[in-house]
């Protein structure tokens, strides 16, 4: 187990700042207090005079993969991302091909795995034809979808009327929208060029990309969510004007409830302002357009007083000889993850903002706006996204620029304070030099609340020794679920629960999670006991399954009746396994939507009844899938692996990876194995391959999953939502 000790730090934390110190235990905040003891062979890193945050969370970024890399990727952008303590990032749709559907959205997926240096999510896009798509979409697997009322970048504006007002009816998830209207900004770059020709200078965009543009999309966008009930975020804010349309008031509410339309700005409109584009020109070109001066003291008070709800950066690189074009040529969007943070604080220093608000925006309100799970406060139990942040002044210079484009709009601009250290999933990634340690990182889990809860939870608000808490109070377990079932429950944070007499593990966010064996008969009662000291029972009914017979023939007989020396063999290996099914370990990678580790024919279910040669014998403890021999094996979800052994008797190559929280996938007659016990592996990561190996008549992938001793069926849980 990998420690790191963080002391004498000054804590900034949902709304408080206290003196303290922090430890890291894997990829988890194990425990925050005062005067922690250091352990033996534990590493130390004394904060003092630091400010310790949690990683910011950007709703908002253009990483440019697929079909734009010219510009940037998820490997260059994600770099400088957590260079400036961004430790997750949420992707839009318009790069090429555009995220339209399930499947590109898996690629996106695919695309960061392995490659990504921070946590990373991808939006679903919306366009006039794809209603069906969008339907479909699972609110787990994106934050949002992202309605462009206004053409951008990339071509995905929406501009039916019928569709968006189908979009906003029947919409899985929270819509995200980009706002200005497309015929007023037409109607007035026509009346610019009928004056000035070609002319066009930058100076003209604000006035192109008009603030009534703004507000008119903004306008429409509000009157459809409240038409439909329908989680609205609207994005980049730019004008005074838009403020006034908005909820004063904190995200959640003092009753509990959730606002239901929220909105978000970026760093560059605190930043900037219009006799900005004398200098820059180009380089400050964006959608929408830096207003006025007005403007942007105004989105900055609009901030402190929980007018706005989300600080985000729009980071969207284009290449220096883009930006040299002429106006109506160049395209809109600044480089900014990396120095974002730094100019956020800059008003602090001004005293326009506090931390403690910085921190709210730009970490905590994306956490609970998109129901991040376990990321975005700095609370026991949670992941270890951390940024350690000092008063040192620093000026940008081209040549420390990490996006793939190479510049800054920031070069020249001394900040009074800069990123020290960044932690992600509890290993540090940055310190201050170019020192980036290529580290696997996880995909966001999103909404984990939305399917079953009502459409705005919001939790209290608690203080508990200079650390705010926020305490969900519900209860939430299925009614029902079928034998070979996961079940992901969710109760208070702090409450102890039991099921099947075992005290059951309780993550930091409030999830819990047990399986149900093949023959469960139900009903199946789970205690809570919160932690108000409160108590109930959840009970749950099990669905029974069929269980045909599956006749398996010509396996070496001595794998069904073995003799002595084999048995024993057999029995020693199987106590192996066993063993590295015990562990219950304090990490949620199960809360991920599981794909597939191969994809072909399944050839043997879950729990059917074996006969093998003739022989009855137990019911079938995975799923079995007929593919070649060599073919690569992926990670389901993440995990670390437990056991890996290349020649068991009946399992041939066998390999076993867990999830946390006693839940576990075993892979059996694999004829490679590419990673050993301890490794952290990533979903998608490339872990075995296929093989005949064992007991097997043929080559196929054996998938069986765990929770603890329980058997459960692997293709419930790929199902699962």
């Amino acid at each position: 187990m990998s420690s790191t000790l963080i002391t004498n730090a000054r804590l900034v934390n949902e709304g408080r700042t206290f003196e303290g110190d922090l430890r890291i235990e894997n990829d988890r905040i194990a425990q925050i207090g005062k005067g922690l003891t250091p352990r033996d062979g534990e590493q130390v890193v004394d904060a003092a005079g630091r400010w310790l945050l949690p990683g910011m969370i950007d709703d908002q970024v253009h990483f440019r993969e697929p079909g734009l890399t010219h510009k940037g990727d998820i490997a260059s952008e994600s770099a400088a991302a957590v260079a400036g303590g961004l430790t997750s990032f949420m992707d839009m749709p318009n790069t090429n091909p555009p995220t339209l559907d399930s499947t590109i959205l898996e690629a996106k997926y695919e695309l960061a795995r392995g490659r990504a240096w921070a946590n990373y999510g991808f939006y679903h896009g919306a366009s006039n034809d794809n209603l069906d798509a969008i339907r479909a979409l699972d609110p787990k697997k994106a934050p949002g979808v992202k309605v462009f009322m206004g053409a951008s970048t990339g071509n995905m504006l929406v501009d039916n009327p019928e569709t968006l007002d189908a979009i906003f009816r029947e919409c899985p998830t929270p819509i995200i929208t980009h706002c200005e209207d497309t015929p007023m900004i037409d109607a007035n770059l026509k009346a610019f060029q009928e004056k000035y020709g070609d002319a066009l200078t930058p100076e003209m965009h604000p006035d192109i990309r008009s603030r009534d543009a703004c507000i008119k999309s903004t306008r429409l966008a509000m009157s459809l969510a409240r038409k439909h009930g329908t989680r609205l975020h609207v994005l980049h804010i730019s004008t005074a004007d838009e403020l006034a349309l908005f909820e004063k008031g904190p995200l959640i509410r003092a009753d509990g409830s959730r606002k239901q339309i929220t909105a978000e700005t970026c760093v560059h409109f605190l930043h900037f302002a219009r006799p900005d584009y004398a200098t820059k020109g180009n380089l400050i070109k964006c959608n929408p357009a830096i207003k006025d001066v007005a403007d942007r003291e105004a989105i900055t008070a609009a901030l402190a007083d929980d007018v706005l709800d989300v600080l985000a950066t729009d980071h969207a690189p284009h290449t220096w000889e883009e930006k040299q074009k002429p106006y109506a040529q160049a395209p809109s969007g600044l480089p900014l993850v990396q120095y974002a943070l730094v100019a956020a604080l800059e008003r602090v220093h001004e005293g326009k903002l506090t931390r403690e608000q910085v921190v709210q925006k730009f970490a905590h309100a994306p956490a609970q706006l998109f129901d991040v799970e376990e990321r975005g406060f700095l609370r026991e139990g949670y992941f270890a996204d951390l940024v350690m942040v000092e008063d040192v002044p620093f000026t940008v210079k081209r040549e420390d620029v990490l996006s793939k484009c190479g510049w800054s709009p920031f070069e020249g601009t001394t900040f009074r304070s800069r990123v020290a250290s960044t932690w992600v999933n509890g290993q540090r990634v940055w310190d201050g030099t170019h020192d980036l340690r290529p580290l696997m990182r996880s995909a966001l889990v999103f909404g984990a609340l939305l399917l079953a809860a009502p459409l705005f939870p919001a939790p209290a608000a608690k203080a508990q020794d200079g650390i705010g808490d926020l305490i969900d109070s519900r209860v939430v377990f299925p009614a029902s679920a079928s034998q070979g079932a996961l079940v992901i429950g969710k109760v208070p944070a702090g409450s102890s629960v039991r099921y099947a007499g075992r005290e059951l593990r309780v993550s930091g966010y409030g999830s819990v999670v047990f399986g149900i064996g093949r023959d469960e008969k139900g009903p199946l009662l789970v205690q809570i006991r919160r932690p108000d000291g409160g108590s109930e029972t959840a009970a749950i009914s099990v669905t029974p399954r069929d269980w045909p017979t599956e006749r398996v023939n010509g396996v070496p007989p001595k794998t069904v009746n073995p003799p002595p020396a084999i048995a024993e063999r057999i029995k020693r290996e199987q106590a192996q396994v066993t063993a590295a099914r015990v562990r219950d370990d304090n990490r949620t990678d199960f809360t991920q939507t599981f794909i597939w580790p191969v994809q072909g024919r399944i050839s043997g279910r879950f729990g059917n009844a074996r006969v093998y040669n003739g022989q009855p014998g137990a019911g079938h403890s995975g799923m079995d899938i007929a593919v070649p021999t060599g073919t690569p094996v992926k990670a389901p979800a993440a995990g670390v692996v437990t056991f890996a052994g290349p020649d068991l008797y009946l399992t041939g190559g066998t390999l076993l990876l867990d999830h946390g929280f006693g839940v576990s996938s075993n892979f059996l007659h694999l004829s490679r194995i590419d990673v050993k016990v301890g490794d952290r592996v990533e979903q998608g990561q490339v872990i075995a391959a296929v093989g005949a190996t064992g007991r097997a008549t043929g080559p196929h992938l054996h998938w069986g999953m765990n929770w603890f001793d329980t058997r459960i069926d692997p293709l419930l849980v790929l199902e699962r939502k």
